[in-house]
């Protein structure tokens, strides 16, 4: 099915988020490309829960409109039940640069599985090197949520160093099972003064005026320590007497720039985008 990933095995799962409750509305349809298309006229649609009619009747499509971040096995009899993904559709292009948000002597955890399942990239080395070398391994892989940087003592070598680029989002992290640990999470970001376009609906985004000592890592901390976050919109206006944190609650569908006008243009402002993009 072009544009949508199917979540967990066909006929037996439904689509789940464990931090937020799922308000999408719910269609009766007489296929799969039916439901599918419903979701593409909606922009705030991010996957749907599909049940096949049996015996020639309709199926039921149930819309979602908050991250699915995972699925639920459910039996049923006649294996009829699937969840299915809106692929990634925010242009990378408006991302030129990666922010890493750094927590040492931890390790990198997410709440549902291990993040050091079969979605890494592993890279182990006799010899030294820092964790800026895992962040630019991370860096050219679209899909790299954050980077864990080990040391781990061996008997032969002494010490073996090893980056584990993660491909499975980070909702935390954890004290380190060696002090040497580091994970870096990474969140994407512009290169020139724009904020993220997040949608029109205005309880999707949450925004605070800060004193000027919160810095752009301060507020994307922040936004990856929560599940929900997808977004941070980071602004210094021209008088530099405060900063701007807006942190977005659905999906990142592109860039808004800074257009010139008689208004002096902000000291910094800056979208940055929660990997994987959806």
């Amino acid at each position: 099915m072009s544009g949508y990933s199917l979540v967990g095995p066909a006929g037996n799962s439904t689509c789940y988020n464990q931090y937020v409750k799922n308000t999408g509305v719910v269609y009766n349809v007489p296929d799969l490309d039916s439901c599918q298309n419903k979701c593409n006229l909606d922009k705030e649609c991010t996957g749907f829960d599909y049940e096949a009619g049996l015996f020639g009747g309709l199926s039921t499509c149930k819309m979602w409109n908050v991250n699915i971040l995972t699925r639920n096995y459910t039996f049923n009899l006649f294996n009829v039940k699937s969840c299915y993904r809106r692929n990634v559709k925010t242009p990378l292009t408006a991302f030129a640069n990666s922010l890493y948000v750094n927590t040492l002597s931890a390790d990198c955890f997410n709440d549902i599985a291990s993040v050091t399942d079969n979605s890494t990239v592993t890279y182990t080395s006799i010899y030294s090197f820092p964790p800026s070398s895992c962040q630019a391994y991370c860096s050219i892989d679209p899909t790299c949520t954050g980077s864990q940087f080990e040391r781990i003592p061996s008997t032969f070598f002494g010490t073996l160093y090893r980056c584990i680029n993660l491909r499975r989002q980070i909702t935390k992290t954890v004290t380190g099972k060696n002090v040497a640990n580091t994970c870096d999470r990474r969140i994407l970001k512009t290169s020139s003064l724009a904020t993220c376009d997040a949608g029109m609906k205005a309880y999707n985004t949450i925004s605070f005026t800060l004193n000027t000592g919160v810095t752009e890592s301060m507020c994307a901390s922040e936004c990856l320590n929560n599940p929900l976050c997808k977004g941070v919109s980071y602004t210094i206006p021209a008088s530099g007497t405060s900063v701007i944190c807006s942190f977005h609650y659905s999906n990142i569908m592109g860039v808004i720039p800074w257009v010139s006008s008689p208004i002096a243009p902000p000291r910094v402002q800056s979208c940055m985008a929660v990997v994987p993009l959806q």
